[in-house]
């Protein structure tokens, strides 16, 4: 068995809500490498790369369309992993990802 672990997406609006709210922001990162700690490899798309599929495929900013749904399982299960929706994060990478996610946002 093999366990694969995600991070499903908000929207845009919602995630730079998230993003400049600095005790927000700071959980949301804390989150993100509490997960990436536990299971060494997490399937992210909770990033800004979510912005192409904003307006058509969301219920409301947190709950996506069965269609979005079918795109990240599509994502999570092509080898290697789509580069142009979500991240594959790991211990390599998540300072590096949370830099670029501070970075879209102007925070250092």
């Amino acid at each position: 068995i093999k366990l694969l672990v995600s991070i499903s997406p908000v929207s845009t609006a919602h995630l730079d809500l998230i993003l400049s709210d600095p005790l927000l922001s700071t959980m949301f990162y804390d989150f993100k490498r509490t997960v990436v700690s536990i299971f060494g490899e997490v399937h992210d798309f909770n990033n800004y790369s979510v912005k192409a599929f904003d307006g058509f495929s969301w219920v409301d900013s947190v709950h996506i369309t069965p269609g979005l749904a079918r795109i990240i399982t599509d994502s999570i299960f092509k080898e290697p992993m789509n580069n142009d929706f979500g991240v594959l994060l790991n211990k390599n990478n998540i300072d590096a990802h949370i830099a670029n996610l501070k970075s879209n946002i102007g925070v250092e």
